[in-house]
């Protein structure tokens, strides 16, 4: 039998794996900066996917519309203003059906009674990131009637035993949108045309009711 063969001792393995764990240790320090400014790049580009295509579908419902009424949770009336038939409704507060994080904010557009109503872009659309949409600048004086409204989005993120918002990331965006048929009503010869906004304090909701085109 020889006796001479020779294998790592014990103390050799120990140095071996201490300086495998400090190579280690460097490397996930390295890759950990490089991980959260993925994720966050990540997340910036779905929110923005998701403000400019609802902006847009919103912008293209009432951009047309002859008239406009936009109200705050706290200024809606109990009865749809005359002469609207549709509606449009952003709700800040409400958790998403379908997030499994209860992510809140979304778009529905309905009958200006509330009936027949449906997720703007689809709920699966939003993912699992919290949205709000608030008015921005407005303006309703005759021919220079525009809207500005604010898009705020961020990731979800688990906090205290409960998903919360994670307001360390936040995407902003805005949509002007001009109301074309309201600013050229008097060359349409169309006395019915209005764009009005009641502020409110609360803007957990905001309603636009509206007169599309037909």
């Amino acid at each position: 039998m020889n006796k001479n063969q020779k294998g790592f001792t014990l103390v050799e393995l120990i140095v071996v794996m201490a300086l495998m764990g400090i190579i280690m240790g460097a490397v996930m320090a390295i890759m950990s900066p490089t991980a959260k400014f993925h994720n966050k790049v990540e997340n910036t580009t779905n929110q923005e996917a998701v403000c400019i295509a609802v902006g847009d579908a919103i912008a293209d419902e009432i951009q047309y519309a002859r008239k406009v009424a936009v109200y705050y949770n706290d200024t809606n009336p109990s009865t749809p203003p005359s002469g609207c038939t549709k509606l449009l409704k952003i709700d800040n507060t409400g958790s998403r059906s379908g997030s499994k994080k209860g992510a809140p904010g979304v778009v529905i557009k309905s009958d200006a009674d509330g009936t027949n109503s449906s997720v703007i872009m689809g709920e699966p659309f939003y993912g699992e990131d919290a949205y709000s949409i608030t008015v921005g600048e407005y303006n309703s004086d005759s021919e220079k009637c525009f809207l500005m409204l604010d898009f705020e989005g961020c990731p979800m993120k688990y906090e205290g035993g409960a998903y919360v918002k994670n307001t360390d990331v936040i995407y902003n965006y805005s949509k002007s949108i001009t109301f074309t048929n309201i600013n050229n009503g008097d060359m349409l010869k169309n006395t019915n045309v209005s764009f009005s906004v009641n502020e409110g304090t609360d803007d957990s909701a905001i309603y636009i009711y509206y007169e599309p085109i037909s």
